[in-house]
């Protein structure tokens, strides 16, 4: 075999060995996805208080506080509250990795889980001071089943879309496209949507058929078990360039990273 054929033959090997570590990785989160829970609202009822209802939800009065900026404990018999994100620490995983996961500081998600110490350990419950919920703001057809195939080509959109945005903005980039397959508004395919014609800058500059980094694959499966950071965005823009007029008239429902996300 003469040098050319072995340095073709060497990059073969290296695309083979690539796609299959993405699998097994995307086969692996899709598995874990529910670690990370979504978060609900709760109605205060009579006789209820900050500390009962951190106690039912597994969270804390700092992180129900700081999440519904509260003053006080003080509240009262129907005020709404948001409860937060509670995830289940992966092995090996640190409060500085779990922080630049969610784009919040170390310090910020230490107090809120009223911890002092380094020590965290894996299966441990932790709160996050973020929002998730479900949901869209048009009719919803449901349960989506999507392939193997589609699931990596959403980690791909993810990729082009958000590379370099906190791990939480690109959860959100698959939630828009997961809540628009969702929506009668929109094709009912993940495929269908992310090559709608004009709809991702990704599909347009050809970013999509980047190879997806572990943040991405990750994102994807964290997105397809039902995390929605958006609360049910349909569309979402970079504010500092977009050029579409439309997009700046939809309704602003979250601001995450350099994206705001909007129905």
């Amino acid at each position: 075999m003469n040098e050319t054929a072995k340095v073709r033959a060497r990059g073969k090997s290296k695309a083979c060995r690539f796609f299959i570590v993405a699998a097994a990785a995307l086969f692996l989160f899709l598995s874990n996805a529910s670690s990370a829970q979504a978060a609900v609202v709760h109605q205060v009822k009579a006789g209820e208080s900050l500390y009962s209802i951190s106690r039912k939800y597994n969270t804390t009065i700092t992180a129900l506080r700081d999440l519904n900026r509260l003053s006080s404990n003080l509240i009262y018999p129907g005020q709404v509250l948001t409860i937060p994100l509670v995830y289940q620490v992966r092995p090996g995983e640190s409060w500085y990795l779990i922080a630049q996961k969610f784009g919040v500081s170390v310090a910020r998600l230490k107090t809120v889980n009223e911890q002092k110490s380094d020590l965290l350990l894996a299966g441990q419950k932790i709160s996050i001071p973020v929002a998730a919920s479900s949901g869209t703001s048009s009719p919803s057809r449901g349960y989506i089943s999507y392939s193997r195939e589609e699931a990596t080509l959403l980690a791909r959109l993810i990729n082009g879309e958000a590379r370099g945005e906190p791990y939480i903005g690109q959860v959100a980039v698959g939630a828009v496209v997961l809540n628009r397959v969702k929506s009668s508004l929109f094709p009912n395919t993940i495929s269908a949507v992310i090559f709608q014609a004009g709809a991702f800058t990704a599909v347009q500059d050809g970013q999509i058929w980047l190879n997806p980094t572990d943040s991405a694959l990750k994102a994807a499966a964290d997105a397809l078990g039902g995390w929605d950071p958006t609360g049910g965005a349909l569309y979402y823009y970079n504010p500092a360039t977009a050029t579409n007029n439309w997009i700046r008239t939809r309704t602003i429902v979250a601001r995450i990273g350099n994206h705001v996300f909007a129905v």
